[in-house]
């Protein structure tokens, strides 16, 4: 009540006796909330930001969803009272750009339950950062890891059987018991439309033969308003077990399979590097296609994806391999709406570039280590929404008597409404570890 009581005053001078008294209670959420509220009146002061961003950490969910009603109630009394230029209604802080990568991430399980709150937060804010936060959110931009685990090698209750069978999974820990391995599972797009992409590294060897595995795959998939639609896989692995060999390269991309490469036969002989490496092609798969009366409306996917990997091998000992494996996925969403009169015709068309790759990698070095290693990251993306229109006019064909004349359409003029863009992103570590 005490604490109520300073925040009910607003007096600057009480702040740092407010965050000391807090500080001296981290464990106590009456305390910590009561505090928050104290602080209210001086959300806009950087000790007081710094202090909320550590209390939200440490804090359980009640207190998390007590501190974002408590800023969203700031801004509500800042923006009925007509305050200007006072945080949180304006202006974007360190402590903004904290919330924003965990909104945008998505996969902070400890702040899940105020992801809603945030996403309100930001619709409150009267800042242009705030608005490219929600435009990220909402512009089939989003992305994210579902899942990922380096320190288990099993299908997960099925999530990762496309990457190999249970049984697959629980023989390769069997059989190579040192071993290093990490799987993944990606999204990048919003509820409308979203690719996924899965993988799998796997490296090991045994501790007392020259036997071995490594083992790289990938493979993509999308659902467009429904629609499922298989973008490609990447597979290959390499594996000797006593007198059994095999090696295995598998690409097949859009229907079309542009590798099926297995070799029972033996190691050695085989070439100290190759590449195999989709050429650039890309389809196109409409989604829907409908007209009524004037009205056109069409919704289609192109796919333009890219899928390559890398063999190398030790020739000398028969027992050094190495796989990398980079599957990549364009997907170009295109659709509008037009309308045609006699005279003039004009549309909306919606443009959406979504550029996602990942790689996976795998050594096994006999007889030193089994080394494995995951990666993603992404091109640049970008959002485009375009009016247009064409005029009907008579043209003169031929340049004698006679000639003739036609009704035809001028070019397309375009004005641009709307456009966002998401620079690319380096290369950045999930995951690689060594066992010895």
């Amino acid at each position: 009540d005490t604490l109520e009581a300073i925040g009910n005053m607003g007096d600057e001078r009480l702040v740092d006796k407010v965050i000391e008294v807090a500080e001296k209670f981290p464990d106590n959420p009456s305390i910590q909330t009561a505090a928050i509220h104290a602080l209210r009146a001086q959300f806009g002061l950087l000790r007081v930001q710094q202090w909320l961003k550590k209390a939200m950490q440490n804090g359980d969910c009640d207190l998390k969803e007590n501190a974002m009603n408590t800023l969203r109630d700031r801004i509500s009394i800042d923006f009925l009272n007509g305050v200007k230029g006072k945080w949180p209604l304006y202006h974007f802080t360190a402590f903004d750009e904290w919330l924003e990568d965990l909104f945008l991430d998505g996969n902070d399980t400890e702040f899940e339950c105020i992801f809603s709150d945030m996403e309100k937060y930001f619709q409150d804010k009267l800042d242009p950062e705030a608005k490219k936060v929600l435009l990220k959110y909402k512009g089939i931009i989003p992305r994210k890891v579902e899942h990922s685990s380096c320190s288990y090698w099993n299908d997960f209750g099925g999530r990762y059987n496309g990457i190999q069978s249970a049984g697959t999974f629980l023989s390769d820990n069997q059989r190579y018991n040192h071993n290093a391995h990490c799987l993944a599972h990606f999204s990048v797009g919003g509820s409308k439309a979203i690719a996924h992409l899965k993988t799998g590294a796997f490296a090991g060897r045994h501790c007392c033969a020259c036997n071995f595995k490594v083992f790289a795959k990938a493979y993509g998939y999308g659902y467009v308003y429904g629609k499922y639609l298989s973008i490609g896989t990447v597979e290959f692995y390499a594996y000797k077990y006593y007198s059994t060999f095999e090696l295995r390269g598998y690409v097949r991309v859009g229907g079309k399979t542009f590798l099926d490469y297995r070799n029972r036969c033996c190691l050695n002989g085989l070439v100290y590097s190759r590449t195999w490496t989709t050429p650039s092609f890309g389809w196109r798969i409409t989604v829907y296609r409908i007209q009524v009366f004037i009205l056109k409306i069409d919704l289609g996917v192109d796919i333009r994806p890219y899928f390559s990997f890398t063999l190398r091998t030790s020739l000398w000992t028969s027992c050094g391999i190495d796989a990398y494996a980079k599957p990549k996925a364009h997907l170009r969403i295109s659709g509008g709406v037009s309308v045609s009169l006699w005279l003039i015709r004009g549309g909306i068309d919606l443009g959406v570039n979504l550029n996602y790759y990942i790689r996976a990698n795998a050594k096994a070095a006999y007889p030193n280590q089994a080394c494995a290693g995951l990666y993603h990251g992404y091109d640049s993306q970008s959002i485009s929404v375009r009016a247009w229109y064409q005029r009907k006019y008579l043209n003169k064909h031929g340049t004698w008597r006679p000639w003739k004349w036609s009704w035809d359409w001028t070019s397309r003029r375009y004005l641009t409404l709307a456009s966002w863009n998401v620079g690319g992103v380096s290369e950045n570590k999930i995951w690689y570890g060594c066992v010895n």
